[in-house]
């Protein structure tokens, strides 16, 4: 019988260490099942940002296909319009040179009344370069009376939209003396690019 109180104490104690045991065991299954549920909360989480991953890159290869197409589109149109100036500049060329090439006094003013451009017999009867007349009125080029009664036909052309014809002598940068028939068109449109 002595031994029977250490057994029933013994038996008590691995009760009680069963009991703690099967308490800590309820512990770890909670802190398990709050594990598997954060886990299947993060898995679905993941998955969420995955798709979302591949929505982005997506729209990012869409949009890199679209910067692309819009580069080739840039470059044929930079080539076209690199054609287009060579071919104006041809013409350009080509148009100056029938200008210079005619024996008429070619030149043209803008809307107020300043040179914009002219031929090489304009340059040579005014002693000046196309550079130098651009921007100058016809006041700054020839003597008071010529330059008032070139002002007034001009007024008349621009006024009346009419094309008119007036003879006019005309002095040449060497003193020399030239009598002129001068023939002036409205010229108001010019291609602005």
């Amino acid at each position: 019988m002595l031994s029977a109180p250490w057994v029933l104490y013994f038996f008590s104690e691995l009760i009680k260490q069963l009991e703690n045991s099967r308490t800590n065991l309820k512990e770890v299954v909670s802190q398990l099942e709050r594990l598997r549920e954060e886990d299947v909360f993060l898995n679905r989480e993941l998955q969420t940002n995955i798709r979302q991953l591949n929505h982005e890159i997506e729209q990012r290869k869409l949009a890199q296909e679209e910067r692309e197409a819009l580069f080739k589109d840039l470059e044929r149109e930079i080539q076209d319009k690199s054609e287009q100036e060579a071919q104006a500049r041809r013409l350009s060329t080509l148009l100056r040179s029938i200008i210079d090439a005619s024996p008429d006094l070619i030149y043209y003013r803008n809307e107020e009344g300043q040179f914009a451009g002219c031929n090489r017999l304009a340059e040579q009867m005014t002693g000046r370069t196309e550079a130098e007349l651009i921007g100058l009125t016809p006041h700054e080029v020839w003597e008071e009376e010529l330059a008032s009664q070139v002002a007034a036909s001009d007024h008349e052309v621009l006024e009346n939209d009419v094309s008119i014809t007036e003879e006019v002598w005309l002095r040449f940068a060497d003193g020399r003396r030239g009598y002129f028939e001068m023939r002036k068109v409205p010229f108001l449109s010019l291609i602005h690019i």
